[in-house]
């Protein structure tokens, strides 16, 4: 890891990828810091699982109506081992050729693992380590809320 950093970037999702990307590009040195695994929630637990699992409810349903098109086909119980094992293969592909190969051939980006915390405006720990650097991006994600306007509570 080099002693400081043009950018840093909290968190490793589809944001934090392409502005580390287009940084790297420029040929400015790029940290991501990720405390958890890399390509953040829609790869992890949004997007590519629950498009996993919703493809295979789709099959298992077209294979039950089948005999209303003519098709006696007997689609079975759905095996839940299975279908998580599907998933995890789909998360682990996503995650693999997207994110891990594109920084094995990118110099211009590092990663480490951790909780970054400012120290200072331009430097963050995370773990032991102080890290100096230009620029910062948090791409941390969000969670969604509920805004109280007036009447809210009384829609449907």
């Amino acid at each position: 890891m080099t002693d400081s950093y043009g950018l840093v970037i909290l968190g490793s999702g589809t944001t934090a990828f392409a502005a580390a990307r287009q940084a790297a590009a420029n040929n400015i040195r790029v940290l991501m810091v990720e405390q958890s695994h890399l390509g953040g929630t829609c790869v992890n637990w949004g997007c590519v699982p629950s498009k996993t699992l919703i493809d295979k409810a789709e099959l298992y349903f077209a294979a039950r109506r089948g005999r209303d098109w003519g098709l006696n086909l007997h689609a079975g119980d759905p095996d839940a081992a299975t279908l998580m094992q599907l998933k995890k293969t789909a998360v682990d592909t996503v995650r693999e050729s997207h994110y891990q190969q594109e920084l094995e051939n990118n110099a211009n980006i590092d990663v480490l693992r951790g909780h970054g915390r400012f120290i200072s405006p331009h430097e963050i720990q995370v773990g032991a380590e102080i890290i100096p650097f230009e620029k910062i991006l948090i791409a941390v994600g969000g969670a969604p809320r509920v805004i109280p306007l007036p009447g809210l509570d009384q829609t449907k």
